[in-house]
C-alpha cells in the first residue's frame, strides 16, 4: 500500500467531487419520478373532467326527456334537439335559454319549446268521447232521415 497522505484541501476537493455526483443522481431521480407524477396528474385531471362532462350531459339529456314525457311530445329523441339550449350555472343548476336571453327552469323551457311546435306533441284526445248516451251512427241517420221526412210532409215509413 502507499502511504500516500493527502492534505486537508485534496480531501475537501475528493469528497465536493463525490458529493456533487450522488447529488446529481439524486436530482436526476427525482426529476425523473416528478415528471412521471406530473404526468399521472395531468391524465387524470383530463380523465375527471371528461366524466364530469359526460355526467352532466347524461343529467341534462334526463331531465329534457322527463320534460318532454310529461308534455306528451311525440318521441324522447327530440331531447337532442333541445339539450344544446341547457347549460349548467356555477352554482351546478341547470337552466335553458328563453326568450330574450333569460334563463328558464328546463320544464318551462321545453313546455314553451312544445307550445311553439305542437306537430311533436301527441294527440292525447280519446276518440268517441263527445256522444253523449252511445247513439250509434245509423240509429242517428235514421232519425235525420225521419226528421226530414216529417218536415216535408212525407209519410214515414
Amino acid at each position: 500500500m502507499s502511504d500516500r497522505t493527502f492534505t486537508q484541501e485534496e480531501v475537501d476537493n475528493i469528497v465536493k467531487g463525490r458529493l456533487a455526483q450522488e447529488r446529481a443522481k439524486h436530482e436526476n431521480m427525482i426529476q425523473a419520478k416528478e415528471d412521471e407524477w406530473r404526468g399521472k396528474f395531468e391524465q387524470y385531471k383530463e380523465t375527471v373532467e371528461a366524466e364530469r362532462k359526460r355526467t352532466t350531459a347524461d343529467k341534462i339529456k334526463t331531465q329534457v326527456v322527463a320534460a318532454l314525457n310529461k308534455y306528451h311530445a311525440i318521441s324522447p329523441d327530440l331531447a337532442d334537439l333541445i339539450t344544446g339550449k341547457v347549460h349548467v350555472k356555477d352554482d351546478g343548476s341547470l337552466v335553458m335559454d328563453g326568450a330574450n336571453q333569460t334563463e328558464i327552469s328546463i320544464d318551462d323551457g321545453v313546455s314553451a319549446w312544445l307550445h311553439d311546435r305542437p306537430q311533436f306533441v301527441k294527440n292525447m284526445s280519446i276518440p268517441g268521447s263527445g256522444v253523449l248516451g252511445g247513439l250509434n251512427i245509423r240509429n242517428r241517420e235514421a232519425d235525420d232521415a225521419n226528421a226530414i221526412r216529417a218536415a216535408m210532409h212525407i209519410p214515414l215509413k
